[in-house]
């Protein structure tokens, strides 16, 4: 294996699948609530985005690719190690992947899988939003 430091992105997401396998689906699972939940506060987050590293088009458009591997690739995804972290964390789409797992080990009550993804992929938000009531 690899120096963490040397792994890429697709790298690290194929070492968490592995060590993890059984969690797979969860994640996935965790992951289509999330694109969910982007969904209905489209509207809100279109009137809020601040990132100036990325676009909200660029954001979305990053959601719709994902969402389209997985209804494409659908159980392989938590099957196959391989293919959950090569179709789900090659190029964009592991920016999107990144801020799901972040999201994910925060709520999560699983200690080991937490830890692992905050070692793999650290715990800074990728974007991060703040709703008034209002925009809600």
């Amino acid at each position: 294996m690899k120096p963490l430091h040397e792994m890429n992105t697709t790298e690290r997401a194929f070492t968490l699948a592995q060590m993890f396998p059984q969690h797979l689906e969860e994640l996935v699972n965790f992951i289509k609530k999330e694109i969910e939940h982007l969904r209905e506060k489209e509207q809100g987050i279109r009137l809020v985005w601040q990132s100036t590293q990325i676009t909200v088009d660029h954001w979305y458009n990053v959601i719709d690719d994902v969402e389209q591997v997985i209804r494409k690739f659908n159980v392989t995804l938590y099957r196959s190690p391989r293919i959950f972290s090569d179709q789900l964390f090659y190029g964009h789409h592991a920016m999107f992947m990144i801020h799901c797992l972040i999201r994910y080990y925060a709520y999560s009550p699983r200690q080991q899988l937490s830890v692992a993804i905050k070692l793999l992929f650290g715990d800074e938000k990728v974007v991060t939003m703040q709703f008034s009531t209002e925009q809600i």
